[in-house]
């Protein structure tokens, strides 16, 4: 009779602990449904950028007229004096100091948008496949799955957190490389200001609500 009640008591016990365990697992599977679906927003977002954005050259070129005929066996219209262009043209060696940091300004700019798309790419990726896999291994694995896989997709969890806020801080910097890159400088202050103020007002928000619900 005891050893029965103990058997009875330990199959309790386990149910009421894989309940839980359910729970967790529910939990962490919507954080990373959410998450992904966020970061799809974004990462289309980023190709959008990416897709209309169109890199302007100087006048000078990048290769001289003499450099691109010996590469390419051709002349295209700044070099071609037939077709109004110049063949004297220097390339990069007649760049000036604001035509270097243009130049930067625009390659900065696409190098932070295209990292800030990989990494939601990569956090839309690491999300599908931890809700699959951990959901999978629960389900169809051996004794003690469950546990797991409710802490492997506790771990990941908490990395693609990681990386959607990373990704996140870089599409505001390619905002205001961008703003900077196309317009004016008394445009492209006003919005950079604007973009840095509401930047900061998210980080002090997102310290905030964690330290919020961390305390509670």
């Amino acid at each position: 009779m005891l050893y029965a009640d103990k058997k009875h008591l330990e199959t309790e016990t386990a149910r009421d602990v894989l309940r839980v365990r359910e729970k967790e697992m529910r939990y962490y599977a919507r954080n990373l449904s959410m998450l992904a679906t966020q970061s799809a927003l974004l990462a289309g977002f980023a190709f959008t950028i990416l897709s209309q954005y169109t890199f302007k050259f100087p006048y000078q070129g990048v290769l001289s007229c003499a450099r691109r005929a010996d590469l390419m066996m051709s002349l295209d219209e700044r070099c071609d004096p037939l077709r109004g262009g110049n063949p004297e043209l220097p390339g990069m060696s007649g760049w000036t100091w604001d035509t270097w940091l243009h130049q930067f300004g625009q390659l900065l700019n696409l190098t932070c948008t295209t990292y800030a798309m990989a990494l939601q790419l990569w956090t839309l990726t690491r999300c599908v496949l931890t809700n699959i896999l951990g959901l999978s291994l629960a389900l169809r694995g051996p004794e003690g799955s469950v546990d797991r896989a409710v802490r492997h997709m506790a771990e990941q969890n908490q990395l693609v957190m990681n990386r959607f806020g990373t990704g996140v801080i870089i599409f505001f910097v390619s905002i205001m490389l961008f703003s900077l890159m196309e317009y004016e400088i008394y445009a492209s202050i006003p919005v950079c200001a604007c973009v840095t103020a509401v930047f900061r007002m998210m980080m002090k928000n997102i310290r905030s609500l964690v330290n919020e619900f961390w305390r509670s």
